[in-house]
C-alpha cells in the first residue's frame, strides 16, 4: 500500500516525545544502498522518530536504515520501519513516523546531545 493511499493513521503515544529544531535524519532504502536521502527531524523518542518530506516515497511497514544526526553529529545507526503518515499543515509537507526496529535511543544519550 503506497502513502499516497494510505489516509491520517494515528498512533498511541508511548514514549516521551522530545521537538527538535536542529537534527536531521540519513535514510537508506535496502533496495539501493548507495543512495541515501536527508529529512529533517521533527521529534524524537527512545523509540523512534517522526521526520518531514516532500516526497510520498515510503510505504507503511517499509523497512529503512536510518543514521540519526544530532547537532551534526551521528548519534544513532539503527534499521526502522515507517508505522505511520500524516499530512502536515503545510499540505506540501508528509510527516512520517519511523519506529526503530534493532537499536532504541539510550534517554541518556538524547539528553547528552539535545541539551
Amino acid at each position: 500500500m503506497s502513502v499516497s493511499a494510505i489516509k491520517d493513521v494515528s498512533m498511541k503515544q508511548r514514549e516521551i516525545r522530545t521537538y527538535l529544531n536542529n537534527s536531521l535524519v540519513q535514510l537508506i532504502k535496502p533496495s539501493d544502498e548507495n543512495i541515501y536521502k536527508v529529512y529533517k527531524v521533527l521529534n524524537i523518542s527512545r523509540g523512534g522518530i517522526c521526520f518531514e518530506s516532500n516526497e510520498n516515497d515510503f510505504e507503511l511497514n517499509e523497512i529503512i536504515k536510518l543514521n540519526l544526526l544530532l547537532n551534526k553529529n551521528s548519534i544513532h545507526m539503527a534499521s526502522g520501519r515507517v508505522c505511520y503518515c500524516n499530512m502536515s499543515s503545510d499540505k506540501n509537507l508528509t510527516q512520517f513516523g519511523l519506529s526503530f526496529l534493532d537499536n532504541f535511543i539510550d534517554a541518556d544519550i538524547l539528553r547528552v546531545n539535545i541539551c
